[in-house]
C-alpha cells in the first residue's frame, strides 16, 4: 500500500465537501482508502505561522500506478479547481 499524508487548510467547508464527494465514487472504484483524517483546531508549533493548517489526511493507495491514475484521471482533474478554491496551504509530508 502506498500512503499519501497531507495537510491543508480548508477555507470553504462546502465547497471541500463537495469536492470530496465528486471524487469518493473514483475513490471507491479505485480501491483508495482514507486511512486517517483529522480536524485541527490549534497548531503548537510551525516553522512558518502564516502557513496554518486545520486538517490531515491519510490516503491508502493500492500501488503507485494506481495512485498516478487516480490523479491523472478526468474525474479528479474536474474536481481539482473545486479543491483549488476551497483549500489553502496544501503540503504533502509523507509519500
Amino acid at each position: 500500500m502506498i500512503k499519501l499524508v497531507f495537510s491543508l487548510k480548508v477555507t470553504d467547508s462546502d465547497g471541500y465537501a463537495e469536492y470530496r464527494s465528486m471524487i469518493k465514487p473514483l475513490m471507491d472504484s479505485m480501491g483508495i482508502t482514507v486511512l486517517k483524517e483529522y480536524k485541527i483546531t490549534k497548531s503548537i508549533h510551525s516553522d512558518d505561522p502564516k502557513q496554518d493548517v486545520n486538517l490531515l489526511a491519510v490516503f491508502g493507495f493500492p500501488s503507485e500506478t494506481v495512485k498516478n491514475s487516480f490523479f491523472a484521471s478526468e474525474v479528479y482533474q474536474q474536481a481539482k479547481p473545486l479543491f483549488l478554491r476551497s483549500t489553502t496551504n496544501f503540503e504533502k509530508l509523507v509519500e
